[in-house]
């Protein structure tokens, strides 16, 4: 996502009503809407600009829910179409959709009621614009009470048994040495096409060698490498636990037998390699990604192949009657492992998944408590131990504490750790690819040593997608089983060797070591327990000691930071050590992960989109949802070029700047911004690291001392305009909208002509809006240009310059392109409206259209025009030409006041040689 976008605002979550509301009693063969139909949606939309976050959501869902009840084909479709003109995802990626993710969707919102607790849970959960609803009072019951004495037990001092944790290893099979390690996809190294396979231009730059690369997923070669790491330091094990997703990320593609094919071989190998092991199931490791539906639930999709499968599989490990279970209990097993003591220890391993708020099928019209029994199934197991004498551990893949649990479920966990706190030693679970931990309690609003009662260890991953390949070993206590330290091993990625002779392993450092030894009571006794209250006095440790806590979070990447992110301070500290200690999500001080207010901003320099930094949820269908929710806003691309073009055009014209970004890394990348560092002028930059949080942009408006200020556009719109009410000196806010929240649908994706000439529809007055400013809002059609901040040819391809480049790039780029509205601007002509609109002489209220006319443009002129101007570089082949984007259709606008206003817009031939020029003199520098 760009850094920094245009100037204050973006048209926002409620003006994403407008092309949503097109949908609204139409089916799918019909998609007609007139134009005053059009304009009293637009007026609708103004009268609730100002509704409630959890009014607008549910305005939103009413309308998919719409939507969704002309069947699931219609909802599928209709996923698709906005995936595809939002640039969401890659066209083949959002076909991928219509079979897998769609239908669990649009069950969801048929059955949903608008309002209700389920739907407040789905808006929290997806599009973080509701507060999660206090968890709803239930008792999970008990077969007995808590003995009195149930308490830890003291550990033996005896020789330790070893124990390894691995997950996500996300095993790539159609990982391909030689295809592109750098794509537009969430996974690449794989021949998706001719554009990213082995020998192509981009494959040549950025070829994928043997064992692996970042932003793809984990290679056979590097999967057996772990093996064989495992048993060079770990050889003496006991046993293996695996927190599950064993499967790659190629989650538009999977099907059925993929996935059997998949996991069948990699448990293949685990058996042959790694001796016993007590295995979980990850989101991942079914089809579709994340879809669980609880047992008892009528739907179409059933798991039962999936369930099966991992039962056969593996049952060698944990014997048939714990594979049955797996067959029965939706996942799910009970085994048993005896020390060399004779003590014996009861594994519980559980699904996860049907607490994933991104698992479509728990939304049913009143959420159930339980689903699928998995809190009775472990109430059942852990009172067998107990009753036995027996210790306990519980794996799983999804934390507890992490945002993907939803609030209810989470807690209701808690509950069921607290009554047998003395039985369980451990929990282990997977998902977040990182290096972490967390910690359960009895009371999480008073944190303390003292009611600390449990430590989740969360494993670092093996796929190289979020960092170097890691695995941990346990040392572990012969008869409490409890936890006595931990070290991980880890694989350099980045070594000169790593590809010639191999990953070489080493340790990477062990927790007592690094941190126990530095409290003012040294804890680093090999025999004693990491109990919860050690854990705990770490993270104060952390708090106290910057230096550690640094060493601690570049731990937690493994080691690889991508460019752009720098340390981790102030906020950013304080959730993260807030996070560590908490099982419980409710308090864990994250924003759901796939929140709107919580997608990340990447870098320029890869045409990645849609990467999550944290966590492993896989869906597609997240970024369409809140692709119709927010207006489809960023179809600019996620260079950041305008972000940098705009205060650079403000600058010129003796502006002084204020900006707004979200934290110093992203303020030094805007200060040394080629576009701005020889212009003079005053360019101010203030840190605003949460855009939704209440008042955030308070300071950073009333402490401006300049004459323009910059803030995000995509997102915290509300906020802003909340901010700008508030700041005295605020007379102008200019608020961007795409042009493409104009048109019904159907014509937006071609399936309609119209001969509708559109206008801009001048919004309410600020007296009438209760605003203290006047307001402009510009609507941009598809936005290329040369950019200031790129450094690549792959950064200038991002987002919808590929559009504007892909017929000179030729047919492996065409398609990647796809097809949409003919209706280009420069990005010069969108920087210039934005500071221009602050000018007295541009009255207040107005909207404009800032494209071209429509119908005199056809993307495949761009290879006419390079031909015209750039021949020599044709004929040589540098520049194939010879690209065709099938399916050209326009909108026809009224631009006459934007040309009146702002002067005449530049030509496509003008923005095409540009861009040609600046891709050349990329391309130069690619190949030295």
């Amino acid at each position: 996502m760009p850094s920094i976008l245009s100037l204050l605002a973006v048209g926002g979550f409620a003006a994403s009503q407008t092309m949503i509301s097109q949908l609204h009693d139409e089916s799918n063969a019909n998609f007609n809407s007139t134009p005053a139909y059009q304009e009293a949606l637009l007026a609708t939309v103004n009268a609730t600009e100002r509704a409630s976050d959890c009014d607008s959501c549910y305005s939103i869902l009413r309308i998919l829910k719409s939507v969704a009840e002309l069947g699931e084909a219609p909802f599928a479709e209709i996923s698709i179409a906005f995936c595809k003109v939002a640039h969401e995802s890659d066209p083949d990626v959002c076909d991928g959709l219509e079979t897998l993710e769609a239908p669990s969707v649009s069950w969801a919102l048929r059955q949903m009621d608008i309002p209700s607790r389920t739907a407040q849970v789905f808006c929290e959960a997806l599009y973080g614009l509701c507060p999660q609803p206090p968890v709803l009072n239930y008792t999970v019951p008990f077969p007995k009470s808590k003995p009195a004495n149930a308490t830890r037990p003291e550990v033996s001092r005896l020789e330790p048994i070893r124990v390894v944790h691995i997950s996500d290893m996300h095993v790539d099979h159609s990982y391909t040495v030689g295809a592109s390690c750098n794509c537009s996809k969430s996974i690449c190294c794989r021949p998706y096409n001719a554009t990213f396979a082995a020998g192509s231009q981009l494959a040549n730059l950025y070829p994928a060698e043997p064992y692996g690369e970042y932003y793809c997923d984990t290679p056979v070669d590097l999967e057996e490498a772990q093996y064989a790491g495992i048993n060079q330091f770990a050889n003496d094990r006991a046993f293996v636990i695996s927190t599950g997703d064993m499967v790659e990320g190629f989650t538009w593609g999977t099907s059925d037998a993929e996935i059997v094919y998949d996991v069948s071989d990699i448990y293949h190998r685990m058996r042959r390699d790694l001796g016993q092991v007590f295995p979980a199931m990850g989101n991942h490791d079914t089809n579709p990604v994340n879809s669980f539906p609880p047992a008892g639930l009528e739907t179409s999709y059933n798991t039962t192949y999936d369930y099966n499968t991992h039962a056969e599989l593996w049952e060698h490990w944990i014997g048939a009657d714990a594979a049955e279970q797996v067959r029965t209990h939706s996942g799910m097993y009970s085994s048993t492992y005896t020390s060399y003591m004779g003590a014996c220890l009861r594994i519980l391993s559980i699904n996860t998944m049907f607490w994933e708020g991104v698992n479509w099928w728990i939304y049913s019209k009143v959420m159930q408590r339980d689903p699928s029994g998995v809190l009775a199934f472990l109430v059942s197991q852990l009172q067998i131990a107990e009753d036995n004498g027996e210790r306990a551990w519980i794996i799983g893949h999804i934390p507890p504490g992490r945002s993907d649990a939803l609030y209810d479920y989470s807690s209701y966990l808690d509950q069921v750790v607290e009554r047998y706190d003395g039985t369980i030693a451990a929990m282990f679970w997977g998902h977040t690819h990182r290096d972490q931990f967390e910690i359960s309690r009895s009371d999480y609003i008073n944190q303390t040593a003292a009611n600390a009662n449990m430590v989740g260890y969360i494993a670092p991953s093996l796929t190289p997608t979020s960092g170097n390949p890691n695995f941990r070993a346990y040392s572990v206590d012969p008869v409490t089983f409890g936890i006595l330290d931990y070290t991980v091993y880890a694989s350099n990625l980045s070594a000169p060797d790593f590809h010639t002779s191999g990953p070489k392993w080493s340790e990477y450092y062990a927790f007592k070591s690094a941190y126990g030894s530095h409290l003012s009571s040294p804890y680093t006794d090999p025999l004693a327990e990491m109990t919860p209250a050690f854990v705990h006095n770490v993270t104060t440790l952390f708090q106290n000691n910057d230096t550690l806590f640094q060493e601690y979070y570049d731990r937690k990447q493994r080691g690889w930071t991508p460019a752009g992110y720098g340390p981790c301070e102030g906020t950013c500290k304080a959730d993260e050590i807030c996070q560590l200690r908490s099982a419980q999500s409710q308090f864990a001080c994250i924003t759901p992960s796939a929140a709107l207010k919580k997608r990340e901003e990447e870098s320029g320099e890869k045409l990645l989109t849609a990467r999550v930094e944290s966590e492993c949820s896989g869906t597609r269908m997240v970024g369409v949802l809140h692709a119709m929710a927010r207006n489809l806003e960023t179809v600019s691309g996620g260079t950041g070029f305008i972000g940098s073009r705009t205060p650079r055009y403000a600058l010129e014209k003796g502006y002084n700047v204020r900006a707004a970004v979200r934290s110093e890394a992203k303020a030094e990348s805007v200060r040394n911004s080629p576009g701005l560092k020889n212009i003079k002028g005053s360019l101010e930059i203030a840190i605003v690291p949460d855009i939704l949080a209440s008042g955030a942009f308070d300071e950073a408006i009333k402490a401006s001392s300049t004459s323009s200020t910059w803030l995000p556009a995509v997102k915290g719109t509300v906020g802003i305009l909340d901010s700008a009410k508030k700041g005295p000196g605020v007379k102008k806010v200019v608020i961007t909208s795409s042009v493409v929240a104009m048109p019904p649908l159907a014509v937006l994706i071609g399936k309609q002509q119209t001969d509708r000439v559109f206008t801009a529809i001048d919004r309410v007055r600020k007296n009438e809006a209760g605003l203290t400013f006047d307001t402009i809002t510009i609507h941009p059609g598809f936005i290329g240009g040369r950019s200031d901040v790129v450094k690549d040819t792959l950064g200038l391809l991002s987002g919808s310059n590929l559009k504007f480049l892909a017929p000179v790039l030729g047919k492996e780029a065409t398609e990647n392109a796809g097809a949409s509205v003919a209706n280009p601007v420069d990005v010069g002509d969108v920087a210039k409206a934005h500071i221009e609109s602050l000018r007295d002489g541009v009255v207040g209220s107005q909207a404009f259209l800032l494209t071209n006319k429509g119908g005199g443009v056809n993307w495949n002129d761009a290879k006419t025009i390079t031909a015209k101007h750039f021949l020599e570089v044709v004929e040589t082949g540098q520049l194939p030409n010879d690209g065709a984007i099938e399916e050209n259709f326009f909108l026809r606008c009224d631009i006459e006041k934007t040309e009146e206003t702002f002067g005449k817009l530049k030509g496509f031939e003008d923005t095409i040689k540009g861009l040609v020029s600046q891709y050349l003199e990329l391309l130069a520098k690619d190949q030295k």
